[in-house]
């Protein structure tokens, strides 16, 4: 069966009327100091998809958080390849 793929093309609306939300949430963020990450597709084609990214980790400090999930988002941004854990697969054969 051949995979059906949106196609669309929002980067004029995301300049326009996303982004300076985006901007001012962003200050915010920055402003209290509280890490992030978001990920948006903004046009998908044939040839493949556009996404703006967007990031502010306390990884690339001294400090760290407990369970900081962000340096993992942005690998996977990255190209790297996830892998499941084995319990996770094994847990799948037992149903």
């Amino acid at each position: 069966m051949k995979e059906i793929y949106l196609f669309f093309d929002k980067e004029e609306l995301f300049e326009q009327e996303i982004q300076p939300m985006l901007d001012h949430l962003k200050s915010l963020l920055l402003h209290y100091d509280l890490p992030f990450f978001f990920a948006v597709a903004v046009k998908s084609e044939e040839n493949g998809t556009k996404y703006i990214y967007e990031s502010h980790d306390v990884w690339s400090t001294s400090r760290h958080m407990k369970d900081d999930k962000i340096p993992g988002f942005i690998k996977v941004v990255n190209g790297f390849k996830t892998v499941l854990p084995v319990s996770f697969l094994e847990s799948d054969k037992k149903e």
